[in-house]
């Protein structure tokens, strides 16, 4: 499952050169754990993924810097977000969340059962890695609202939505920002995703296993990274370029994207460490090169 602002257009950009075009304790545990590019695995795995679009933009954090204050968060329903430690962004961008959200096994089986029956249709969305792509909340959701409702899960269904916007409002409100209205699932793995970068500056994805699964691919953030002079050198551009909002906007901290493809793919590392269980979550800030692992 997979909750997102809606950037997965942007990323074959990542992939249209002939190079894929960014330490904490747990790092050198995830650099030991390389993983394999494909699997013959198909829909008996799902994931959450939530982005929470931080107010806290490029242009947002420099100016509440210089003022010295906090933006205060109010939901579109009047609620307010819960600040937690637990849920604060250190400076690596990779926070692991063990326990996020208890996943009730009927949520995932509503969501499997809309995949596998709508999977030929346009109601839902193949992604690469051999992804079904559902809509669950904001746009495109309808279709999926609709099988809800009909549903005898409808209930837990909705309840357990509810509780994971709380959550994510939670997250972001931490962290200075304001949760996305959309959510969206991803079922099944059959192919690890290229490496890439789909966040523009100021967004966070949550990734959330539904059920015991492989934790989201990362650059291992233990290995040195060419520097943004480097990078604007490689690319034929001028370092501002990569920190406007123009075409190079996605480049923004992802310098790895511009080292040669077998490189990148020998240095992707697990985000999580241990078992990435059902409930479990990371959080992974923008500029971070990741893919999807197959499980």
């Amino acid at each position: 499952l997979q909750l997102l602002n809606w950037c997965r257009q942007h990323a074959a950009f990542a992939v249209a050169r002939t190079s894929i075009a960014a330490g904490s304790a747990a790092a050198s545990a995830r650099a030991t754990r390389r993983e394999p590019r494909a699997s013959t695995r198909g829909l008996d795995r799902c994931q959450v993924m939530a982005s929470a679009s931080l107010l806290a933009s490029s242009w947002f954090r420099r100016r509440e810097s210089r003022q010295g204050s906090r933006w205060r968060l109010v939901l579109a329903d009047g609620q307010r977000g819960r600040a937690s430690e637990a849920y604060q962004l250190p400076p690596s961008g990779i926070a692991e969340l063990p326990g996020f959200l208890n996943v009730p096994a009927e949520v995932t089986q509503v969501i499997q059962s809309f995949a596998t029956e709508f999977k030929k249709t346009p109601k839902v969305t193949w992604i690469t890695g051999k992804r079904i792509q559902v809509y669950m909340l904001g746009d495109k959701s309808e279709p999926f609202l609709e099988f809800v409702r009909e549903h005898r899960h409808s209930k837990i269904v909705m309840s357990w939505l509810d509780e994971l916007k709380q959550r994510l409002a939670d997250v972001a409100h931490t962290n200075g920002g304001e949760p996305s209205e959309n959510i969206a699932t991803l079922v099944g793995a059959e192919e690890m995703q290229v490496p890439h970068t789909d966040l523009l500056p100021g967004q966070v994805q949550v990734i959330l296993a539904l059920t015991p699964t492989r934790p989201t691919l990362v650059y291992d953030p233990s290995m040195e990274q060419p520097s943004e002079k480097e990078v604007a050198r490689m690319l034929g551009i001028k370092v501002k370029e990569l920190r406007g909002t123009g075409t190079f906007t996605l480049l923004h901290k992802s310098n790895p994207l511009t080292l040669p493809v077998a490189h990148v793919y020998d240095h992707m590392v697990h985000s999580y460490g241990g078992e990435f269980k059902a409930g479990d979550a990371v959080q992974i800030a923008d500029g971070i090169v990741h893919a999807g692992p197959y499980c």
